[in-house]
């Protein structure tokens, strides 16, 4: 969707407030062009195989990265070629097979461009010459996020997954397997398998660093309290999944499996992955999942049965068709205590949103992501606005004091998280936000700023406490960016 475009006077008085103040730089392009006759598209998608991104949506979500950490790999992005561009080398690599072109949102080119580096065909097979592809093919490019002279771009592991709509073999998204049906996205070292016809909530957690087994030894079956079995196999490999204690988790080789078979039907599976030396062992580009009624098998599928990268689960997070309850524990004979447990990437769920103070030049300063959770910020339009936002649970009952664990990264906040508020209420009983009948509890940490990596905090929660809040503050001086993926009390 295009937005109105500003008047030149508006772009000028935007631009010197973002040069006076901000520290946040927006990519470049990314929504900055309004006065000048290019096309501003409305940034979508979350980078996934069924919901890629667009090229603005891309810009947007390059915002939140960190060229000295750990880049996206693995991602989707759909758009035209506007040109193909060299780099000091020839955009057609004989030798190699690949082409490197820019593809923007404007059927006509007139729009901010996104950068595939050496990008090879659909299924990530070699080009065979300059002319396989043309200006204005739309394409659906998968790859792994890299930076070159300090700009953002698809450099490794990148090849079409779409061209003009049509696309080869099925499946696999992520990484090239053939025979997968389940959507693959890696992030960091978490590696997610999502069931394109399956929705639900109820999730069991494995620890596979807590299943009793000696150092080195093969990884055997485990069983769930709800009858979920987890069964690994060697598949065409002759080793097979061996459980390390220095890694905390199981050791997949090339060819290896790992088979679910679920109490009921499985919509998502999320495995948590050893990083070492830089590295994140998060499988092959070739490893898929395959769902069937309420069987799941993934396949660290490699172009031989040995070499590639090892997939390291150190846990398994598995969700089920249906809503809450839990499905047990990550041990045999355990089970879910918690009072409330979400995951925020999944959608907000019963959580309200209440703007005390907000801008109407704001649409929102609370939002739900399918990358970050929920995600709370007041700079826009190069802009930093006052306001104070409440991100407030659903009610609940503890017969005992609790602990809320929570997942949160955050930056540009002010010196000490001063701005930011972990509440409880005995007393709030919904509609208004009335201050005085909150209390702030301190978590166990803050992330520092520096970055945007998600960190675990706990704080305590008395028994009276009936609902928990999350306040975001802002003023005209410090818009920090707070996002929060996870929370369980128990």
């Amino acid at each position: 969707m295009k937005k109105t475009i500003k008047s030149l006077l508006a772009l000028a008085v935007a631009a010197f407030a973002f040069t006076a103040c901000s520290d946040i730089p927006e990519p470049e392009g990314y929504n900055s062009d309004q006065g000048d006759g290019k096309e501003v598209f409305e940034p979508t998608g979350d980078g996934g195989q069924t919901t890629p991104w667009n090229v603005a949506g891309i810009l947007k979500a390059s915002v939140n990265w960190n060229p000295a950490g750990t880049l996206p790999k693995g991602v989707y992005t759909k758009g035209y070629i506007k040109e193909f561009n060299t780099q000091g080398s020839a955009a057609f690599d004989p030798k190699y097979g690949n082409l490197s072109f820019y593809i923007t949102d404007s059927k006509t080119g007139n729009s901010d461009t996104f950068y595939a580096f050496h990008c090879k065909g659909l299924g990530n097979k070699s080009f065979t010459s300059a002319s396989d592809l043309k200006v204005g093919d739309e394409v659906v490019i998968i790859g792994d996020i890299s930076t070159y002279n300090g700009q953002y771009q698809y450099g490794s592991n990148v090849y079409l997954y779409s061209l003009n709509g049509q696309t080869e073999g099925g499946g696999g998204g992520g990484g090239g397997g053939t025979t997968g049906n389940m959507t693959k996205k890696v992030e960091g070292t978490a590696v997610t398998f999502t069931s394109a016809s399956v929705t639900g909530s109820d999730e069991v957690t494995v620890d596979f660093d807590q299943q009793g087994w000696a150092d080195k030894a093969a990884a055997t079956k485990v069983t769930l309290t709800n009858g979920t079995t987890i069964e690994f196999g060697a598949g065409e490999n002759t080793s097979a999944p061996t459980y390390y204690s220095a890694t905390h988790g199981v050791r997949v080789y090339a060819k290896n499996t790992i088979t679910i078979k679920g109490s009921k039907k499985i919509a998502k599976v999320l495995l948590n992955c050893d990083s070492y030396s830089g590295t994140d062992y998060v499988g092959n580009e070739m490893m898929y999942a395959s769902e069937a009624d309420k069987v799941v098998t993934i396949c660290n599928d490699n172009t031989e049965a040995k070499g590639g990268v090892q997939l390291r689960v150190k846990t398994m997070v598995i969700t089920f068709e249906g809503e809450g309850g839990g499905g047990g524990g990550d041990q045999p004979g355990g089970g879910s205590t918690a009072v409330l447990d979400i995951d925020f990437t999944q959608g907000q769920g019963n959580w309200v949103l209440k703007d005390v103070v907000k801008p109407a030049d704001l649409t929102f300063v609370w939002q739900q992501t399918a990358q970050y959770g929920m995600k709370a910020s007041a700079f826009a339009n190069s802009t930093r606005y006052a306001t104070d936002s409440w991100l407030v649970s659903p009610a609940f009952t503890l017969t005992k004091a609790g602990t809320m664990t929570f997942s949160q990264a955050q930056r540009y906040s002010a010196s000490g998280c001063t701005d930011l508020h972990v509440m409880y209420s005995a007393s709030y009983t919904g509609g208004d936000i009335v201050a005085s009948q909150w209390t702030e509890v301190t978590p166990s940490a803050w992330p520092d700023g520096t970055n945007w990596n998600f960190i675990d905090c706990t704080a305590a929660i008395p028994a009276t406490a009936k609902y928990v809040a999350f306040r975001y503050t802002s003023t005209s001086s410090t818009a920090g960016t707070w996002e929060i993926k996870t929370v369980k009390i128990e």
